[in-house]
């Protein structure tokens, strides 16, 4: 094989794997989408609303860090605010560090809001459940 032929299957393998990304991202937001407006709430695919330094101490993970908020469903219905979201984290400080993602969400009163989340209880979706099911479970837990 030259090194063109190469560099061609190289660049082909590539292209394929971004497209595959793409297309599985592109799914699980028209997915959440779709949730939001059946559930009557906002979509936001980044964390516009600056969640993620917020519950960053929440998490009952401990050695969390490099917390990263997405796919966020919010709404404010009367005198709260709900949020359901993808929070993303890092574990591992010596060996080998990985990244883990989970449905988590939280109420608080709209007076609260853009401050600290120290007074909201944050709730987690189980691991082994979809993500429309932990969606589904995180919101049935937040009322």
């Amino acid at each position: 094989m030259s090194p063109w032929q190469f560099f061609i299957l190289m660049l082909l393998v590539t292209s394929l794997a971004a497209g595959w990304q793409a297309m599985a991202c592109f799914s699980r937001r028209f997915q959440l989408c779709k949730l939001a407006r059946q559930w009557e709430m906002q979509f936001a695919p980044q964390d516009r609303l600056r969640l993620a330094n917020r519950i960053a101490a929440k998490i009952p993970v401990p050695g969390a860090s490099n917390v990263r908020v997405y796919d966020l469903l919010f709404d404010t219905n009367g005198s709260r605010h709900r949020y359901v979201f993808t929070v993303e984290y890092g574990l591992g400080v010596v060996r080998g560090k990985r990244r883990r993602w989970r449905v988590a969400g939280f109420v608080e009163p709209v007076w609260r809001a853009g401050g600290t989340a120290a007074d909201c209880n944050l709730t987690l979706a189980p691991q082994e459940l979809s993500l429309a099911q932990s969606y589904q479970h995180v919101r049935e837990a937040l009322g």
